[in-house]
């Protein structure tokens, strides 16, 4: 038996002794794979790509009929779930004016691209915003009803808040859409501005039949600071949504903190 003990003890006092060369040894040879790998493995960026959806946050304003800012998107159970929503109150009640709300990066800029690409006057858009969001024309009804379009598609009027009037850039993008002025011809009178863009919005759904009017306000807390601070009248949006409900036309106003 203690002959057995001394012949066990060895191997323990052998590695013991020789730890420190073999460490340096597998130290050197991990080295030399380094150097290997930095000469002849490809970089990251050879073999993983990035979509641009994923390379920069959406810019509503600018990326609305650009297939590559749609390219990619996922459509996520909770946006799926809002956009039904969404859909249903058109369908089966006179609600016109909705809010969606979640966390900084939700994807909730992106879900509003998607729903201005499925109303689009570009036929190419709209079939890419079909496919992006997996609808199914039959099994999804309330989609294909709330946001049904002939080949002219629906005018879409894309605003991203900042910290000014509402109103002004409401304006301002009706002009540049339909060429009118409304800005130039009401600088006397803030009221009168208000007035006219309610105007030209609901005379514009009417004399849509079969599309409609879509007014997306990305970033609406900037301009709820605005209202804040600037003493914007916030009950202009309550005109907003009544407008949009009693409109014979088809006027959606989504607005989104």
């Amino acid at each position: 038996m203690a002959k057995s003990n001394n012949n066990q003890s060895l191997p323990r006092q052998a590695s013991a002794r020789f730890r420190p060369a073999a460490a340096l040894l597998l130290s050197q040879d991990l080295t030399i794979d380094k150097r290997a790998m930095s000469v002849h493995a490809p970089m990251l960026s050879d073999v993983v790509t990035l979509t641009r959806q994923f390379q920069r946050a959406v810019r509503l304003d600018i990326d609305v009929g650009n297939l590559d800012a749609l390219k990619g998107y996922i459509c996520q159970g909770t946006a799926r779930n809002v956009l039904e929503g969404t859909a249903r109150h058109i369908v089966q009640t006179l609600h016109r004016a909705f809010t969606w709300t979640g966390p900084f990066g939700g994807g909730k800029s992106s879900l509003a691209l998607a729903l201005c690409s499925l109303v689009s006057p570009d036929k190419v858009v709209r079939q890419a915003a079909f496919d992006v969001l997996a609808i199914d024309r039959h099994a999804d009804q309330a989609i294909a009803e709330a946001f049904s379009s002939t080949k002219e598609g629906w005018l879409i009027l894309p605003i991203v808040g900042y910290r000014g009037s509402v109103v002004d850039e409401i304006a301002s993008c009706l002009d540049r859409h339909l060429g009118t002025k409304i800005v130039g011809q009401t600088r006397s009178s803030r009221r009168q501005r208000t007035v006219t863009a309610l105007k030209t919005l609901v005379k514009q759904a009417e004399l849509r039949p079969g599309n409609g009017v879509l007014l997306i306000l990305d970033e609406l807390g900037k301009f709820l600071e605005a209202s804040a601070f600037d003493g914007d009248d916030i009950y202009f949006y309550q005109e907003l949504a009544d407008i949009a409900s009693r409109s014979k036309g088809m006027l959606v106003v989504v607005g989104i903190l």
